[in-house]
């Protein structure tokens, strides 16, 4: 039974680790993007569809935000006693 639950803890810490690296780009996608748009006005270029892009970026990001927590949270039902 220990070696099950060892199991789906190394699973979950995979898991959870990959979900962080995607948060990290996601940030680091919204941060180009925020340069890219301000390039583009400062050029004066239309910034519509950079926006729309920047905008599904947020929603991505907070996706994988939740994700996070949400792993996080079900390590620690895995772990009782840790946090």
């Amino acid at each position: 039974m220990a070696e099950i639950q060892d199991a789906a803890i190394a699973q979950k810490e995979g898991a959870l680790a990959e979900a962080r690296q995607h948060v990290v780009n996601g940030r680091r996608n919204i941060t180009e993007q925020v340069e890219r748009i301000a390039a583009l006005r400062r050029d004066g270029h239309a910034v519509e569809q950079a926006e729309q892009v920047l905008a599904t970026f947020a929603q991505t990001l907070a996706l994988h935000e939740f994700h996070v927590w949400q792993l996080e949270r079900e390590l620690a039902e895995l772990r009782p006693g840790k946090t």
